[in-house]
């Protein structure tokens, strides 16, 4: 009898808290796709390759300048 004694009021608090969170989650959107977040995804995973591309240079310069 819980349930029947909540009424409706608990449905419409439920709506608007999700209501609010679906706000807030598009704002966070907006902000991220302004301040250029998802410009380039591909940059980053990428990045790593010239990493170890240098770092295997950078090894083997100083192997043959010590020998």
């Amino acid at each position: 009898m819980l349930a029947f004694s909540l009424g409706i009021s608990t449905v419409v608090a439920l709506f608007l808290v999700s209501a609010m969170a679906g706000v807030a989650a598009w704002f966070i959107f907006v902000w991220a796709i302004k301040d250029r977040q998802f410009e380039d995804v591909e940059d980053v995973a990428l990045r790593i390759h010239d990493l170890d591309d240098a770092a295997a240079f950078d090894s083997k310069a100083n192997s043959q300048s010590k020998g």
